[in-house]
């Protein structure tokens, strides 16, 4: 009988999905969700850590204008450049820190204020 589902033709036989069920793997033993807690708190604190930057340069912004004599666009340039700059650092930070272990990228922290001593030695908002 031709509407039996034994009684498929051969392109419908080819054309046929089958299904079979996908492992999941078991979640180690302990409390259930908490990687997923520690990968939020660490994300938030990656977050804020950017936030709290943003606002010291933003607080400096009138010393900026008063010293440098920057105007509108160029401090606009400097925000930019230091959210762009910071935020792809800690990229690179998280990256290192997945290849090298947690404890070595963060001795890696102390080179930060030795790279941030040249922009605070500036005479001018621009680069030349």
């Amino acid at each position: 009988m031709p509407g039996t589902p034994d009684a498929a033709g051969p392109e419908e036989q080819a054309m046929a999905v089958r299904t079979h069920q996908i492992p999941v793997p078991h979640p180690r033993q302990g409390r259930p969700g908490s990687s997923r807690w520690f990968a939020l708190a660490v994300l938030c604190v990656s977050i804020l850590m950017v936030n709290l930057d943003n606002t010291v340069l933003n607080v400096a912004l009138p010393t900026l204008v008063r010293d440098l004599h920057a105007t509108s666009s160029q401090l606009q340039w400097i925000v930019d450049a230091y959210m762009l700059v910071f935020g792809g650092l800690l990229l690179v930070a998280g990256s290192l820190a997945d290849r090298v272990g947690c404890v070595l990228a963060l001795l890696t922290l102390p080179a930060r204020p030795r790279a941030d001593a040249p922009a605070g030695h500036a005479n001018a908002p621009s680069l030349s």
